[in-house]
């Protein structure tokens, strides 16, 4: 059996990705910090980051893992802390 990558890419999902701009999103809005640059290049770098520094959480696009309620609050605990220190560390060091 043959693995085509644009099967791969379509059928597997990084369940953190969702988890990571949807704090970014929501921590954004809600505290706005006057030093982070909200252009596209330090979000995608805060986020890659973000990802970097989490386990991946990858599973098949068509399944939905089911998680209880404790290992979702695990979950977004280690996101949401992962993001402030990438805000922190792209707020000091922007690429641009």
């Amino acid at each position: 059996m043959l693995l085509d990558k644009k099967l791969v890419s379509k059928s597997l999902v990084n369940e953190n990705v969702e988890g990571v701009v949807n704090f970014l999103k929501c921590y954004l809005k809600k505290s706005p910090e006057p030093n982070v640059c909200t252009c596209e290049e330090c979000l995608m770098d805060i986020i890659a980051i973000s990802l970097n520094n989490l386990k991946p959480r990858y599973r098949l696009i068509c399944r939905h893992m089911h998680k209880d309620q404790e290992m979702v609050i695990k979950i977004n605990s280690e996101i949401e802390e992962v993001v402030i220190k990438a805000i922190e560390f792209v707020k000091k060091q922007p690429h641009h």
